[in-house]
């Protein structure tokens, strides 16, 4: 039978029942939307947190928390950490960062704004993190404490359309002593030399990176929340590094705030998922992916049940029609075709639904869950992949099971 004369059989089928029709292609409809957000949600997630760690050998230093027993602290001091990276061979780079609390000026007087997400990272930030950089040299920029690197979004935030790379802004920064308190404020006139792509989540969330004034700060490195990240050599096991670096702290004198607590070492790549709590880094609980791994499975079982109990409530009919063609002389594999047709078309007209759900639904998912899914996430190569496999599944499942039943009471009725 050609599949144009089973889309036919199929639609007039359809017809004879159109409530169940109705409710079968609202079943399938949301199934597939929810599905198509979870898997969105759930890969999203998970390349968030895997985005910059190809190379596997990038830990943040932590201690123990003063504050919270249950949790750490990624606080540590700067003048410590850089001295790490002259006494221990292992380490390949070091960097520092401090988030910075900026007040910009446009100079053409468009007004002040405040930037949050405004970091002072050492020049070594290049060194360890490969971001996307559209111009210029992060390195570099680092390097001079008269430029700064911002990233795309933040670009249009000050500057609207126009190219960022030349402009310079007024940047007010806060200045410590010893005594741990603000002896005044400097304006810095910085030019922006470097853009960052964001268009792209990671891990790392900041809307600007600046010189690191280590020197202007006081050496208790308690002002603010220090982050100091390590790249150890190809090779180093960072096990062993650990238990070398902890004998260090246990003999160093020179950093009271240190000696007293525990050094830890945690992979980049356990930080998005961890309780690990810094303006630097983004933060998921992993229990909503974890929670939404069997969720996804749920939908898709039910999905695929009301499917199979609406088809089956067609049962007579079809038992009738496949004995009718048996008489005939058809195989059964043309019979598992006819079913295959029915559910695949169904399954397309529920997909295209789905689209347009999916465009209502997104944005109030982004809503709930604090997050920026899009549809064209769908088409990130692992999104599709995922989804064609599950439309697969409810595709070949239910035509298997619908077929076995009715192929076999349709024996009995043809007996």
């Amino acid at each position: 039978m050609r599949i144009k004369e089973i889309l036919k059989i199929t639609v007039k089928s359809w017809m004879r029942n159109p409530l169940n029709t109705i409710i079968s292609f609202v079943s399938f409809t949301v199934g597939i939307t929810c599905s198509v957000i979870l898997v969105i949600f759930i890969n999203n997630e998970f390349r968030i947190a895997s985005a910059l760690n190809d190379n596997g050998n990038v830990y943040v230093i932590e201690k123990n928390n003063a504050f919270h027993d249950d949790k750490l602290s990624v606080n540590t001091n700067p003048h410590w950490a850089s001295s790490l990276a002259e006494s221990f061979p292992e380490i390949e780079a070091l960097t520092t960062i401090f988030e910075d609390f900026m007040v910009f000026t446009s100079p053409d007087e468009r007004g002040n704004s405040y930037l949050e997400k405004s970091f002072q990272a050492s020049p070594e930030f290049a060194d360890i993190f490969d971001l996307k950089i559209i111009t210029g040299d992060l390195k570099q920029t680092l390097s001079s404490p008269e430029e700064i690197a911002i990233t795309v979004s933040t670009g249009k935030k000050l500057f609207g359309d126009e190219n960022p790379i030349g402009k310079t802004i007024n940047y007010e920064r806060s200045i410590y002593g010893s005594d741990l308190q603000e002896t005044g404020r400097v304006n810095t006139i910085l030019t922006v030399t470097c853009i960052i792509d964001d268009s792209e989540k990671n891990i790392l969330d900041f809307n600007s990176l600046s010189y690191f004034y280590r020197d202007r700060y006081s050496d208790k490195g308690i002002i603010g929340i220090y982050v100091n990240i390590l790249k150890l050599r190809d090779g180093v096991s960072a096990k062993e590094f650990a238990e070398r670096l902890e004998e260090d702290v246990t003999k160093n004198r020179s950093y009271p705030d240190i000696i007293k607590e525990r050094i830890y070492l945690k992979h980049m790549g356990d930080i998005y998922f961890s309780n690990t709590e810094h303006p630097l880094f983004r933060y998921q609980d992993k229990t909503l992916v974890n929670i939404s791994i069997p969720l996804l499975i749920v939908i898709l079982t039910i999905a695929c049940f009301n499917f199979i109990n609406l088809s089956m409530s067609r049962a007579p009919r079809m038992i009738r029609l496949f004995a009718l063609k048996r008489i005939l002389g058809a195989a059964r594999s043309e019979i598992f075709v006819e079913v295959i047709v029915e559910t695949v078309f169904q399954i397309a007209i529920c997909s295209l639904m789905s689209i347009y759900f999916l465009n209502l639904s997104i944005p109030v998912f982004n809503g709930f869950m604090g997050t920026d899914l899009k549809i064209e996430d769908l088409l990130i190569t692992e999104n599709f992949i995922i989804v064609g496999i599950l439309l697969f599944v409810v595709t070949v499942l239910p035509s298997l099971f619908i077929f076995s039943k009715t192929n076999q009471s349709s024996f009995i009725s043809l007996s």
